[in-house]
């Protein structure tokens, strides 16, 4: 046993020689981990081949950290290093340590950017506090760009930042900030506004990035104007009102342009803020006859799964303060059945609240392609309902109650050329839009055109930690800038998102016994191949320096 390992080892060590002598004469790099950790995507290796430009990287970065950090910092340059090979000189980085600039960091936080708190040990009794703030700036032509290395890198299980998470996201981060940079200027994204749809301070850290992506603006649709074709994506969070004949005519048209639609909205209004129970609302959108023409239907239903997330109780104590507990809540569907598609894919959970089903039908050059589904556990609940939160968390519904009634659509994507909802009808005026609109109608799509329909208008929404709106929990976020992204075209910045790096640890019982040859190969192994490196180097010029050595001609 123990020679044949001393001949695989030997065997290594050949090959490793063999491969050094070759990439002496030879440039070449392979990585060999399964996902590709220390590669770029084709993607990013053309966008930093065709700069022309110099850019400069500064990673505020340096000191000591926590080896967690300390890791990530060298995942961080890793990255660095690999995107300077494919953009040659025009890619300079370095890492500075903004402790010792307290104006620095204001800075940052003044741009929204919110420090790390880590607990440092200074001795064996002591324990201090460090700041980091994970930031890198590219400059460019004068133009700037300002990237949190640690946003959207919540872990959803213990709401902390995760080094993991943030190393998944730091090739998609770079590249798309040197693109903002290089090409100038950002695509716009809509928002619709005028019918009630989600406040803005309910989707700040959603809005924060947005901005950070691309130039968001208001849209509104009721003063009869058409909704402007600079709109890349239009975006429709959760209206709460109905929509009149010529709204639905302006986002029907904008459709048939080639927009891009983003529906976030479901047909139930939940209220539980101020009671344990209560009667839930249908709304009346008056949209059921547009998604009827394209394909589909958002249902007067609720979802039940017992694949939920939780609700955060208070329990009130009269003798001391209120506690706070978390309990599973199953109108809180955690989705986790997701597509292989580049919108969902490497995404592990998705958090819906008070969700709608979703039906679609045939529609000719319409391709309808699931997004989300339920778990087998799940239910529809149709038509109006009255909710006990109390009776809900104490009794819920048994397995079997929810076992075999079939997963539910609750997110799909709809591609194709859709026909317009007002094909052989007048086009609508009211009392806010009495003229006729000054674009030619379009009865249907000139070319394919895509749209994404979730039947849950809360999923933009952040979390609700007492009272406060806080951060995007699970992968709600993500999901959605990868719609946006997807929808946009830019399929190729989604795959670089979709990385899935993971922290491998060794099998303890494979290595039990062996701790001590695993030592003396890691201390011994890198010195012993510098040692028959070095020697194979000089008995090679030997050999060639002899081959070729000039003769004495005074002999």
């Amino acid at each position: 046993m123990r020679k044949s390992l001393i001949f695989k080892t030997l065997l290594i060590f050949g090959i490793i020689i063999a491969l050094n002598l070759v990439s002496s004469q030879y440039f070449f790099r392979q990585d060999l981990t399964a996902e590709q950790r220390y590669s770029l995507t084709t993607f990013s290796k053309q966008t930093l081949d065709s700069l022309n430009r110099y850019v400069s990287i500064k990673v505020y970065m340096e000191g000591e950290y926590p080896p967690k950090i300390q890791r990530f910092k060298e995942a961080v340059k890793d990255i660095l290093i690999e995107m300077k090979i494919y953009g040659g000189k025009h890619i300079q980085f370095e890492f500075i340590d903004p402790s010792d600039n307290p104006e620095l960091m204001q800075s940052f936080v003044d741009k929204g950017i919110t420090p790390i708190t880590l607990n440092i040990r200074k001795s064996t009794t002591s324990e201090g506090r460090q700041y980091l703030f994970p930031v890198a700036v590219l400059n460019y032509e004068g133009r700037e760009e300002v990237v949190d290395l640690f946003r959207g890198a919540v872990d959803y299980a213990s709401g902390e930042p995760s080094p993991l998470r943030a190393e998944q996201q730091l090739e998609y981060k770079f590249i798309h900030a040197l693109r903002r940079l290089t090409q100038g200027s950002k695509k716009i994204v809509g928002i619709l506004k005028g019918h009630q749809e989600t406040p803005n301070n309910y989707i700040q850290e959603l809005s924060h990035d947005l901005s950070n992506l691309y130039i968001p603006i208001e849209v509104e649709t009721h003063t009869g104007e058409s909704i402007s074709p600079s709109v890349a994506v239009l975006c429709i969070f959760q209206p709460d009102t109905a929509f009149s004949e010529r709204d639905k005519y302006e986002i029907d048209q904008y459709l048939m342009r080639g927009g891009k639609i983003l529906w976030l909205l479901d047909q139930e209004e939940v209220n539980l803020h101020y009671a344990a129970e209560g009667m839930t609302r249908l709304r009346n959108l008056n949209l059921d006859d547009l998604f009827m023409r394209y394909g589909f239907k958002i249902n007067y239903d609720l979802i039940q799964d017992l694949n939920c997330s939780t609700m955060e109780l208070v329990i009130p104590n009269p003798n001391a303060p209120p506690t706070f507990t978390a309990q599973p809540w199953i109108y809180y569907p955690l989705i986790t059945a997701l597509a292989e598609h580049p919108i969902t894919r490497n995404l592990e959970a998705i958090k819906l609240r008070y969700v709608s089903s979703i039906d679609t039908y045939s529609r000719p050059n319409i391709r309808h392609i699931p997004l989300m589904l339920t778990s087998r556990y799940s239910r529809s609940l149709p038509g109006q309902l009255f909710i006990d939160l109390n009776q809900a968390i104490r009794q819920p519904p048994p397995p079997e109650a929810l076992n075999g009634k079939g997963r539910k659509l609750v997110g799909t994507l709809i591609e194709g050329r859709f026909e317009s909802l007002f094909q052989n009808r007048d086009i609508p005026v009211d009392a806010n839009a009495q003229e006729l609109p000054t674009a030619r109608f379009l009865p249907r799509n000139v070319q394919d055109t895509r749209m994404i329909v979730v039947g849950d208008g809360q999923v933009a929404i952040g979390e609700d930690v007492r009272g406060k709106v806080d951060f995007m929990a699970y992968d709600n976020k993500t999901f959605i800038l990868n719609a946006i992204d997807y929808l946009l075209g830019g399929e190729s910045l989604i795959n670089i998102r979709a990385k899935d790096l993971q922290y491998r640890a060794l099998d303890l019982q494979k290595v039990k016994g062996k701790e001590n040859l695993i030592r003396i190969l890691n201390l011994g192994a890198p010195l012993l191949l510098l040692i028959l490196f070095g020697w194979s180097r000089a008995w090679r010029r030997g050999i060639v320096n002899k081959k070729y050595k000039r003769p004495n001609i005074n002999s």
